[in-house]
């Protein structure tokens, strides 16, 4: 079984750059790569630690038995490795099963039309916003710096992007129109914030991936319960997008320049005023008047993990670092067999201490089994606090790997937040448009069914 997911797609950098890591990334999702263990002795480590006990744990006595005998496989990136120089890419066509969209900022949607076109995607899932903070985001993204949205403008998604702000679910309706392709069910789910769920860590919306369990002995013909075996917990954090932009469409309508909040609905309006030079450069004085260093945006933080942590102990968990031209050589070996998940923060503001333990109570089991971090806005020094990477690790507290994708554009990531994070522990990584930044994560996760219930 393979489930696929991505978390934004887009950049501030060239459209032709990202077009390019979008087909690599659907490429390498149709190449299965195999990894021998060199000796049962690689595994011994883990049997030596007082927390996890081969004597005592079944699950663990099964796999240490059987992890020497067989080959690995994983999909990803590897195309090539130090144990198999040519692996072949496999019939099917990919898919992704669920794209995650953290905020609505030009570079992390521009490749979204592009992922579509090329590519069937099941689930989009936004954090829930209003047409103005839709607004204020582009309102951004051509303005505040002119680099992603100026790219983007002249290319053929360009009517897409602004569709797409203007209405997601009428983008997605009229996909087929944009892009010139055959029609296909995709589920658009708009993720709202419940402030009911703050307290007790729960999040706005989950999704389990669940796998059939295979059968045996005398329960062969029988039925049984497929089991979860990862989990996708998110939530949205709002920001003051809604507030500013409040302020910024009452001022466009004095000026004239829109007659009410519904045309910013409208995608042919959008255009309009965005390409008219007087009105446009009347719209960038106003925003940057009002929001331009004031925005804190509503963003969608997602972990990606096992449904059951504790009990889905890791192995072989190592980062690869390179593109597919070059060898691959494993950077580092996580030796922690519950550190599983990964945690993503996209643009939220989390420098002050209030986000902070908002952000703890939702997501403080989440980063007990987490192994990978990556912290707000890219690194930016305005919405970090190193409080963030507090907590970390089970059974003990232990820094998260820190991952950064950018590459200086702007100014992100700051290197204060990168000490910050090397003076907690962490391992830090900036991941750019070279392709040999690339950062591959694999692991193999042992996954308990002991509680599946036969009828």
């Amino acid at each position: 079984m393979q489930f696929t997911y991505v978390y934004d797609c887009g950049t501030a950098r060239s459209l032709d750059l990202l077009q390019k890591e979008i087909d690599t990334y659907l490429e390498s999702i149709r190449c299965p790569w195999t990894y021998t263990p060199h000796t049962a002795s690689e595994f011994y480590l883990y049997g030596n630690t007082p927390y996890f006990d081969l004597s005592r744990n079944h699950y663990l006595r099964t796999i240490h038995k059987s992890l020497y005998k067989r080959n690995y496989s994983f999909s990803g990136t590897p195309f090539t490795t130090e144990w198999d120089d040519a692996p072949e890419q496999t019939t099917q066509p990919s898919h992704i099963d669920i794209v995650f969209i953290s905020h609505f900022d030009t570079d992390h949607i521009n490749g979204l039309a592009y992922l579509i076109q090329n590519t069937i995607v099941k689930i989009l899932a936004i954090p829930f916003t209003t047409p103005r903070e839709r607004f204020l985001h582009l309102c951004k993204s051509t303005f505040a710096n002119n680099a992603s949205m100026n790219r983007a403008r002249s290319g053929e998604y360009y009517d897409f992007i602004l569709e797409f702000t203007a209405s997601p679910a009428g983008a997605i309706r009229r996909f087929p129109e944009f892009l010139n392709r055959e029609a296909s069910n995709i589920t658009l789910i708009e993720i709202q914030h419940e402030r009911d769920n703050e307290g007790h860590g729960r999040h706005d919306f989950t999704h389990p991936v669940y796998t059939p369990a295979n059968s045996s002995g005398d329960n062969k013909n029988k039925k049984h319960e497929a089991i979860p075996v990862w989990l996708f917990s998110a939530s949205t954090l709002q920001g003051n997008a809604d507030e500013l932009g409040a302020e910024l469409i009452d001022s466009l309508i004095k000026q004239g320049i829109i007659d009410s909040e519904s045309d910013l609905e409208n995608a042919t309006t959008l255009q309009y005023i965005f390409d008219r030079k007087d009105i446009s450069s009347k719209i960038a004085d106003t925003y940057r008047s009002i929001a331009h260093k004031n925005l804190n945006a509503t963003s969608l933080i997602l972990h990606s993990g096992p449904a059951h942590p504790e009990n889905s102990p890791a192995f072989h968990h190592m980062f690869w670092r390179g593109d597919q031209t070059h060898k691959f050589h494993s950077i580092l070996e996580v030796h922690s067999p519950w550190a599983t998940g990964w945690l993503g923060c996209g643009d939220a503001n989390l420098k002050k201490a209030t986000n902070v333990n908002l952000f703890d109570q939702l997501f403080w089991k989440q980063k007990l089994f987490s192994s990978t971090f990556a912290p707000p806005h890219h690194g930016s020094q305005h919405d970090w606090n190193q409080h963030l990477l507090d907590a970390f690790g089970y059974p003990s507290e232990s820094a998260p790997v820190c991952v950064f994708s950018a590459d200086g554009l702007y100014k992100h990531p700051s290197p204060n937040v990168i000490a910050d994070a090397n003076s907690r522990g962490s391992t830090t990584y900036i991941v750019t448009t070279d392709p040999k930044s690339r950062l591959t994560e694999t692991l193999a996760i042992l996954v308990p069914t002991d509680k599946i219930r036969f009828y």
